[in-house]
């Protein structure tokens, strides 16, 4: 559960971080599983494994904090950022604005984010915008890059602007993507 200046600091930035929230033990079974498969849509269609994931006790407690509901798994999905690969383009999920939360996505990085594999950028605030950010920008002054622990989950509100850095290691670089809605809303698939 958030406290209620996370909360705050939340619904201001729009965004959390839980520090390595995956445990040692938890993250190797994660990685293993992780590097088995060939397409990553629907990541409990492949592996049980990563429900350890999907139910983690800490991030379910800290979606139910900001939704302040009984949170749905909508979708679960994973990446595998290649070498070499430049950085996305500023997205956000949804572009709309509303006063509350409807639907929060969250990075589970199976790697250390550092600057040349690519961390994820979010700008602080933009999940108030109501607007798409600006097509083909490059860096934005307000960006915040967030380089954390492997093990580590970014909570961000589907509406707060961001992207993932481009990759320039020679390792690739892998995420998990939950994301979650109230109790009401219906699943992507």
């Amino acid at each position: 559960m958030l406290t209620s200046s996370q909360k705050e600091e939340f619904n201001k930035n729009g965004y959390h971080i839980i520090e390595r929230m995956l445990e040692v033990d938890l993250l190797a079974q994660i990685c293993h599983a992780f590097d088995q498969l060939d397409e990553y849509r629907n990541l409990l269609d492949h592996d049980i494994t990563f429900l350890g994931v999907a139910n983690h006790p800490i991030l379910v407690s800290a979606i139910e904090s900001i939704l302040e509901s009984r949170p749905q798994l909508l979708q679960f999905d994973g990446i595998a950022r290649q070498p070499d690969t430049p950085d996305q383009g500023w997205h956000a999920d949804f572009t709309f604005y509303c006063d509350r939360p409807l639907m929060l996505n969250v990075g589970v990085y199976l790697d250390e984010l550092m600057v040349d594999n690519g961390p994820i950028c979010v700008v602080p605030g933009s999940h108030k915008y109501g607007e798409p950010p600006p097509k083909d920008a490059g860096n934005l002054s307000d960006e915040v890059r967030l380089m954390v622990p492997a093990g580590t989950a970014v909570i961000f509100d589907c509406t707060t602007w961001h992207r993932g850095g481009g990759n320039r290691s020679g390792n690739v670089r892998r995420a998990i993507f939950p994301t979650y809605g109230h109790y009401w809303m219906k699943r992507f698939e």
